[in-house]
């Protein structure tokens, strides 16, 4: 078992281009008048890649099949694989299917059309591999594989081909068939039922049967012998009388060719391993009959037995030639002497033969070791005792010891996880381990793919488990150790939905709300507007405000509450879309009983004024501001030092914005305009121009207004004060983005106008001196890097 991780490569550009069209199905097809897709006139889909459309197509959950008609002209697309898992047919997809020239039909789980059957005899000629599972939902229903035979055999109709007559001669008639898998289905004796003798005869260039957790009756693996070229055979679980065990062994011996066998048994679901009277001599029997077999699956039965050594007491010299032996490895399997298996499968077995040394085998499935236990997931993925088990005790080794093959583990727990999505024990032993790994050690060595895969296999969990908080806050601290956004920009929407959806549950967990507003939050805060319009779209300010409102009437002031109006400011950052949300929803009352109730936090209170200074910026939303209650209690904040400036900095911001609109839009009396120009000019002149600050501008749009507003001095002094101790306290990031965006032409303007005032003048020429000073310092810095590397090149010469 390999330990190296893949090389971290994006997806093929064709993978991408299908994912596309797979999710925007009209740059490809038409929708006729009747409601059936169309390939688009002049559009080609190439032979090699029709069969890539389907899986693309299913990927995204498209699983009503409308998508079918499109392959209606054979002519136009030739499938030659489709996996029609958890699908539910009609008869007339089920004939547009097997018009095509198929070699693989996958069958799992699908609700399966009247005339199956029938669809799969129009594939005689090429059909190679057939894969069916019996639907849990239809286990008692006739539309079942063995259900439709037996149905067309109640009611006779024309099915012969030649001379060959069906139920006679045969149930399925496909002799190129490879690969057969019929899982949990039923073949018992009757007058009208499918006879797995019937069904098999004919298959005689079979290679791989699979009749695992079939119910059949022991006579009907007579015609196993007529299989010449039979290598693989998987019969495990089937369900048998224990006196019936060893009878099956003699049919399984008549397969001389075999190359691997699966006689295991669940030992979870049979509350117990499966007995066999004399497992020894079965094990030799097979060892001599099957001479070819590398790949014994034994799991959960007794057959492998330790050999019990005789010990003698009797005290005699020891010859040279007894030493060798006792040094020589032997085999701690009762029956397998002198075999050596590529596999066995010793998982759940009788006394742990998994835990003994010298096991005859290069791979082992188990649970002793970390290799048995990741073999074990591989090999069982489809097996939920089995898989649950073993995700069970690799959990236990990242939690109590030290797992080393990082990105096996990985593999084979998102193959596990997309394998068995409904099953909730998996999800949740599968998402622990995941924890593990993605804030372990190796966790840059994760590829994108890998990335992208474990973010949807958690993503498929927490949205189908959404009522289990083990799951939930499984999901969400494994989230929680990635790059937020980076990593989750390709399903954004997908994860802000998830998380809003968490934070409505009534009295939700309150680990899980933390967590969950945490993340929505820091979604929030790194984006630009479309995606923070696309969480206000969902519902995120409504969540918040219902958030903020239930601490408030509780009287708690908390983390939660902090993150839920940090998100608040986030969320509304140059999006008027969620400022108007937050109006429209009680926003401002929710604002006013919590400065009243929490005036003495200044995490909260920072928060809070963040947001209101966002909606300040929207013009159309400002005259909702103008309320003299408002007004007052943002005036009292001017002259807050809560949180250093922060505070009476916003509120500051707030009345820039509002002042900027003229007097005529200051419309209330009290306070008067004037009196609140004059506070806010003394808040900005007590200001340190070098103080640190804890804000995050990812534009100085809204900032570039103010210093365009002439005729409002005192927003013109907040907003050019803002860019003198913004470019001074951090350089390295404001100079360039005040650059990039177009604001030394405007500071220069504002120098050249004679309506500011000298102050404001001062401080735009500071800002300009200092964008000046930082451009110096980083053409230096690489004019210095270049003098380096050409003294490197220098140096390369010399020594060459």
């Amino acid at each position: 078992m390999t330990n190296a991780w893949p090389s971290n490569r994006p997806d093929t550009l064709e993978n991408i281009c299908l994912g596309v069209c797979a999710q925007n199905q009209e740059t490809f097809c038409v929708e006729d008048p009747d409601g059936k897709l169309s390939v688009r006139p002049g559009a080609d889909i190439l032979p090699g890649v029709v069969d890539r459309l389907v899986t693309a197509l299913q990927k995204d959950d498209v699983l009503d099949l409308k998508w079918i008609s499109l392959f209606r002209d054979t002519s136009l697309t030739r499938l030659t694989r489709i996996d029609l898992s958890r699908c539910v047919l009609g008869e007339t997809e089920m004939d547009i299917v097997t018009d095509h020239p198929l070699q693989e039909l996958i069958l799992t789980d699908t609700v399966l059309s009247k005339n199956t059957v029938e669809c799969i005899n129009k594939l005689s000629r090429t059909l190679r591999i057939l894969k069916y599972e019996n639907n849990p939902q239809e286990s008692m229903t006739d539309l079942t594989f063995t259900g439709l035979i037996a149905d067309m055999l109640e009611n006779p109709q024309i099915n012969n081909v030649g001379e060959k007559q069906f139920g006679k001669d045969f149930f399925i008639n496909t002799p190129n068939l490879r690969i057969l898998s019929l899982r949990d289905c039923f073949f018992k004796e009757s007058h009208q039922s499918c006879n797995l003798q019937i069904l098999l005869n004919p298959l005689n260039r079979l290679t791989h049967l699979d009749l695992s957790r079939c119910l059949l009756d022991i006579v009907q693996l007579q015609s196993l012998q007529n299989l010449h070229n039979l290598m693989w055979l998987n019969l495990s679980q089937i369900m048998l009388m224990p006196d019936e065990l060893e009878q099956v062994l003699e049919h399984v011996c008549k397969c001389k060719n075999l190359r691997h066998l699966d006689i295991s048994c669940d030992a979870m679901e049979h509350h117990g391993v499966l007995h066999y009277d004399n497992g020894e001599k079965c094990l030799k029997k097979l060892m001599s009959c099957l001479p070819y077999l590398t790949s014994l699956d034994l799991s959960g039965t007794d057959l492998p037995k330790i050999p019990q050594e005789t010990v003698s007491h009797k005290l005699e010299p020891t010859s040279k030639g007894q030493q060798t032996r006792v040094a020589e490895k032997k085999c701690c399997i009762a029956g397998l002497d002198g075999r050596i298996f590529e596999f066995l499968g010793l998982l759940h077995c009788r006394g742990d033969p998994c835990n003994e040394e010298n096991l005859p085998a290069k791979q082992v499935s188990g649970h002793a070791t970390e290799e048995q236990v990741l073999i074990s997931i591989q090999r069982y993925y489809d097996r939920d005792n089995a898989l649950t088990s073993s995700l069970n005790s690799l959990f236990k080794i990242f939690r109590y010891s030290e797992v080393k093959n990082h990105c096996a583990a990985l593999e084979a727990i998102l193959l596990g996880m997309r394998e068995n999505q409904c099953d909730k024990q998996v999800q949740i032993s599968g998402s622990a381990s995941l924890f593990y790994i993605v804030k372990g050690p190796h966790k840059e060595n994760i590829t994108y793919l890998q990335k992208r895969r474990l973010i949807t296999c958690l993503l498929d969990a927490m949205e189908r488990q959404h009522d289990d908080m083990t799951m939930l806050r499984n999901g969400c601290l494994t989230i929680c150790n990635l790059a937020i956004p980076q990593d989750v920009l390709f399903c954004y929407k997908r994860l802000v939905k998830v998380l809003i959806d968490l934070l409505k549950i009534p009295d939700q967990e309150e680990f899980i709300q933390r967590i969950s507003i945490y993340l929505l939050n820091c979604l929030a805060c790194q984006v630009d507007g479309d995606e923070k319009r696309t969480v206000g779209t969902l519902g995120a300010v409504e969540v918040m405000l219902d958030l903020i409102r239930n601490k408030w009437e509780s009287n708690t002031c908390d983390e939660v509450l902090e993150v839920a109006w940090s998100t608040l400011w986030n969320v509304t950052d140059e999006t008027a879309a969620n400022c108007e949300k937050f109006m429209n929803n009680g926003g401002m009352d929710l604002f006013k009983d919590c400065l009243q109730r929490f005036v003495d936090k200044p995490e909260l209170l920072r928060n809070m004024m963040g947001l209101m200074g966002n909606i300040a910026e929207v013009k159309f939303l400002r005259p909702k501001l103008m309320d003299p209650e408002y007004i007052t209690m943002f005036s009292n904040l001017l002259d807050s030092k809560s949180d250093g400036i922060e505070v009476s900095y916003n509120a500051a911001g707030i009345f820039s914005h509002l002042m900027s609109d003229g007097p005529d839009a200051w419309t209330i009396s009290c306070p008067a305009r004037d009196e609140v120009i004059d506070r806010l000019t003394n808040a900005i002149e007590r200001w340190p121009i070098n103080c640190s600050r804890n804000i995050n501008y990812r534009s100085f749009m809204p900032i570039f207004k103010l210093l365009r507003a002439f005729d409002t001095t005192a927003a013109q002094h907040w907003s050019v004060w803002a860019l003198a101790n913004l470019t001074l306290v951090y350089p390295g990031k404001y100079c360039s983005l005040l650059k990039k965006e177009g604001g030394v032409d405007l500071l220069e303007q504002v120098i050249q106008d004679p309506r500011p005032t000298n102050a404001v003048r001062a401080l735009a020429k500071q800002v300009l001196s200092q964008v000046h000073n930082e451009a110096e310092v980083m053409d230096n810095s690489c004019e210095q890097e270049e003098v380096e590397e050409d003294s490197q090149d220098e140096s390369d010469v010399e020594m060459e």
